[in-house]
């Protein structure tokens, strides 16, 4: 090797040791955290509590199994508040997502479900829940409020809008809920604040408290049915936003 070649390789090696001192990787290592599911003093499952370990925006990939047991739920507020949290896989061994698992997750773009869970599915990135007793029963449980979509039309089928469902969906203008929709939870809308239309099917009965607090860019709501059904829908306080929006009726 020339004494040139030699020089050159040298300072390739020293610039490549820089790197990684000067400049660590912008990925972090995410760690699930897990809780025992015990069965008569044994632990037969686990459960997902949360991540540590969060530096920068990370992909979470639930395994089906750990330490030779399924993964069978995510717990409470599992990932409530992590805003650096860009997607999530759930195998097909989740039965059980609780309550906030993933609220306030601002930078969440796309929830995937393994197709052979039997309790909870995704359509177009979004989390919905299928009743054990009556799959056909479908419930929207989580919209990936860090998409860039304006426009979001709930699936046909879909029966029940999950409380905080779309809670802080910011980038949202333009909303369609289908006539297969019953209800729509509490806080379920709210703080959509760029929202400035929706359509409501004829078949809402309810909409629970704050499903629309904070959505101060609604301007107008169509609604595919009469003046005299929508008098008829059960609507609970703090939905000033959408009682003073223009109402536009079909019939």
């Amino acid at each position: 090797m020339s004494m040139k070649k030699f020089f050159v390789t040298l300072i390739l090696i020293c610039f490549s040791l820089s790197c990684f001192v000067m400049f660590p990787a912008c990925t972090s290592t995410v760690e699930l955290l897990y809780e025992g599911v015990e069965e008569d003093g044994e632990i037969v499952a686990y459960s997902v509590v949360g991540v540590k370990n969060v530096k920068s925006e990370f992909d979470i990939t639930i395994p089906y199994a750990y330490n030779d047991k399924p993964v069978v739920s995510i717990e409470d507020s599992a990932f409530k508040g992590n805003e650096l949290l860009k997607s999530i896989f759930i195998p097909g061994t989740i039965s059980t997502i609780g309550l906030n698992a993933f609220s306030d997750c601002s930078s969440l773009a796309c929830i995937t479900v393994d197709e052979n869970n039997a309790r909870y599915m995704s359509i177009d990135g979004n989390l919905y829940s299928k009743a054990l007793y009556n799959k056909e029963w479908i419930t929207l449980i989580k919209y990936s409020v860090g998409k860039r979509e304006a426009s979001f039309s709930v699936p046909k089928g879909v029966l029940f809008i999950d409380s905080c469902s779309c809670f802080y969906a910011i980038y949202l203008t333009d909303i369609v809920i289908p006539d297969s929709v019953q209800e729509i939870g509490a806080l379920a809308f709210a703080s959509c604040t760029s929202l400035k239309s929706i359509t409501i099917g004829k078949n809402v009965g309810s909409i629970s408290i704050a499903a629309f607090a904070g959505c101060n860019s609604l301007e107008d709501v169509y609604f595919k049915g009469s003046e005299e059904e929508w008098e008829t829908i059960h609507i609970e306080e703090n939905n000033t936003c959408l009682k003073e929006a223009t109402i536009h009726y079909s019939l």
